[in-house]
């Protein structure tokens, strides 16, 4: 058995998962949920992740890792070439803040159970934007030097990693 990354195409978790298995060149199976409609609820699925949430690795041996930074590091350290961390100290802490920003500040405001947090109908909308820009993560990324990618105009796109 080859490992086996259980996922939601949309899901940032999963997408930076994805990633890391591809630029390690890793072969793995791509299964598939929908979260809307409840897959990662059920008694199979929280067999394998009691959390119900993605992604999860299935590992070769049938045992399973969540939490997608966790799973990287457990490829990091389980397959070190290619490297994804920069090999000296202060480059590594530079890529774990930026994946720590990422994973804590900005995917929670868009994950599906803060999706689906409803406002009492006595919020307005700017209220509902003010509660949110504490945990604007973009705006941290943006301080801490990395542009948050806003596309290319279509002649800048070939050349451009993020539009790839």
């Amino acid at each position: 058995m080859t490992l086996r990354l259980h996922n939601f195409f949309r899901s940032s978790t999963s997408t930076r998962l994805r990633a890391a298995l591809n630029l390690k060149g890793l072969d793995y199976d791509y299964v598939a949920y929908v979260l809307r409609d409840g897959e990662t609820r059920t008694p199979g699925y929280l067999d394998m992740n009691p959390t119900g949430l993605v992604p999860t690795l299935e590992r070769e041996d049938g045992s399973f890792l969540m939490q997608s930074l966790a799973i990287i590091e457990w490829l990091e350290e389980t397959y070190p070439e290619p490297a994804l961390l920069p090999p000296d100290p202060d480059g590594r802490a530079r890529v774990r803040s930026l994946a720590y920003m990422i994973a804590c500040e900005v995917h929670p405001l868009g994950s599906v159970p803060t999706k689906s947090f409803t406002f009492p109908a006595s919020y307005d909308s700017l209220s509902v934007k003010q509660c949110g820009e504490p945990w604007n993560g973009a705006i941290r990324l943006e301080r801490f030097g990395v542009g948050v990618h806003q596309g290319c105009a279509p002649e800048q796109q070939p050349g451009c990693e993020a539009c790839r």
